[in-house]
């Protein structure tokens, strides 16, 4: 992938897209934008090491000006960063340096209220309208900047039509169509087929997701990255995500984080399907996430589990997710496998594992997770087991494991330190290796 840097007028905005530099990221993987607040050395040094892209934007919108934009064209050249010009719109394009600049990107403020009832016909044609008059703003824009300068929009996804749009309408499909845009990147756009905007014109276009840190909870910053990166990895349609407004320590260190984690899980759950199909590997014992009515914080909990033959235990898996996760990932989770004590686990453990914080989704996305045990424990038939995992909860986020109410089975209940969890069931599943 190239490499690219946006520079954010209302901000200036650097965006180092030359794909994540993460060894299991995929050749589909989006290209990532960044907000920073000053395009300091050390900043752009973690944007480029990273490999995600970099969107500055000072404090006050006056600081973007000629000089400031030049002064960070030669921050980023150290970088081997392009820069792009961003304008927080409507707004007014700063004086650009000549020759330095990649292109222009027009960002729109996230859209407040409600769209105009679909039976007041009269108020959608003003809306209308309206939008055409900033269409052909946009595309005086373009004609000023020249063909040597591309230009990028982001706005809602409400926004590109009238009827759904809240605050304004923005003609993104009419300004693909006419090529007066060249990247097209939508907040809330998750399930959004981008290939549509790319199939309105012959030229080429690139679209994605954006994020914009002034429409999202402080508190839970993290786990709304993480999900929007998980969004972006499985829209086979996008082909970049944009971060405005968020803290840079953060994005930096969730964003590798939840990349490498995805891959990782999805080459395991590939690898664990093979070895069922060959016969290699079987689910001995299982509960039916489908079947799921609740769900609880790991805070000191069990589930016990009787295998159906002797054999090895290669590894165990847990429907889970993070929960919270305003910062940095919390630490691995630890899981034990432990012997039965008067029908609770026992003190001492048999075999350990742990799993990292990257291989899990963030609430509401549950996903199966995998402990390995190392060297593969050898289990009895008809024996108790318990699966034990320590109170996980950190400053970080919690982990949260899917579980059912009144699902106990002869074969297996969940346990708690704190509670009555006898009548419940975790849900997991233990795996042999071939008799």
């Amino acid at each position: 992938m190239a490499t690219e840097t946006y520079l954010f007028a209302a901000g200036l905005c650097l965006l180092a897209a030359h794909g994540l530099g993460l060894a299991s990221a995929g050749a589909a993987d989006p290209q990532m934008v960044v907000s920073v607040q000053a395009a300091d050395d050390a900043t752009l040094t973690r944007v480029a090491a990273m490999g995600a892209s970099a969107l500055f934007l000072p404090p006050d919108p006056a600081a973007a000006t000629q000089q400031a934009v030049a002064q960070t064209c030669a921050q980023a050249k150290k970088h081997n960063l392009k820069v792009w010009v961003g304008v927080s719109f409507p707004g007014t394009v700063p004086q650009l340096p000549e020759g330095q600049i990649e292109g222009v990107a027009l960002i729109f403020a996230p859209p407040i209220g409600e769209p105009i009832p679909n039976t007041d016909l009269k108020a959608l044609l003003i809306r209308k309208q309206n939008g055409d008059a900033l269409a052909d703003a946009i595309r005086r824009i373009k004609k000023d900047l020249g063909k040597s300068v591309k230009l990028a929009i982001c706005t809602d996804a409400t926004e590109v039509a009238p009827e759904t749009s809240r605050t304004s309408y923005v003609p993104v499909a009419d300004l693909v169509r006419d090529g007066t845009v060249d990247v097209v990147c939508l907040t809330g756009a998750d399930g959004f087929n981008f290939h549509r905007l790319c199939l309105l014109r012959d030229a080429p276009l690139q679209a994605g997701m954006a994020l914009d840190g002034r429409a999202t909870d402080e508190k839970t910053a993290g786990s709304i990255i993480g999900r929007a990166i998980l969004a972006a990895l499985k829209n086979e349609s996008c082909e970049r995500l944009w971060f405005i407004n968020l803290p840079v320590e953060l994005v930096v260190h969730v964003v590798p984080a939840t990349i490498n984690g995805y891959h990782k899980t999805v080459s395991e759950q590939d690898a664990i399907q093979s070895a069922i199909e060959k016969g290699e590997l079987v689910i001995d014992q299982e509960v039916d996430p489908a079947k799921c009515n609740d769900q609880a914080t790991i805070h000191g909990v069990g589930q016990s589990f009787m295998p159906s033959r002797d054999g090895l235990c290669p590894m165990i898996q847990i429907c889970a997710a993070l929960r919270g996760c305003k910062g940095q990932l919390p630490p691995p989770l630890k899981v034990d496998l432990r012997m039965n004590d008067r029908n609770m686990p026992d003190g001492a453990s048999i075999a350990q594992a742990t799993i990292a914080a990257n291989a899990f989704g963030h609430e509401p996305t549950y996903r199966w997770v995998n402990a390995y045990f190392n060297p593969p424990v050898p289990l009895k038939k008809g024996q108790k087991y318990w699966l034990y995992l320590p109170n996980a909860q950190h400053p970080e986020g919690s982990y949260v494991w899917r579980i059912i109410k009144d699902g106990a089975t002869p074969r297996g209940n969940a346990w708690s330190e704190r509670y009555k969890y006898t009548d419940h069931t975790w849900v997991f599943r233990v795996y042999l290796k071939r008799q």
